[in-house]
């Protein structure tokens, strides 16, 4: 899970870059993890409901735990 308190997916370049998961992404490949999931809860103080954005975040992270597994079983 990504958090960030003021980047977030759609932000203007004045509230700078999405630096940590490309490196994360980068650097799990490199250790040999390839099965990557991403879920995003990045408020900030726009975030008209910072709480349903957890929610829905915990939500997206149940759903990736039931399909993943599926996908073992």
């Amino acid at each position: 899970i990504y958090t960030s308190g003021v980047w977030s997916p759609g932000a203007t370049a004045n509230y700078g870059m999405d630096f940590h998961s490309n490196y994360l992404n980068w650097w799990l490949d490199f250790i040999g993890v390839s099965n990557i999931e991403t879920v995003r809860f990045q408020p900030s103080l726009l975030t008209a409901d910072p709480a349903k954005g957890f929610e829905d975040a915990l939500a997206q992270v149940r759903d990736t735990k039931k399909l993943a597994a599926l996908q073992t079983a």
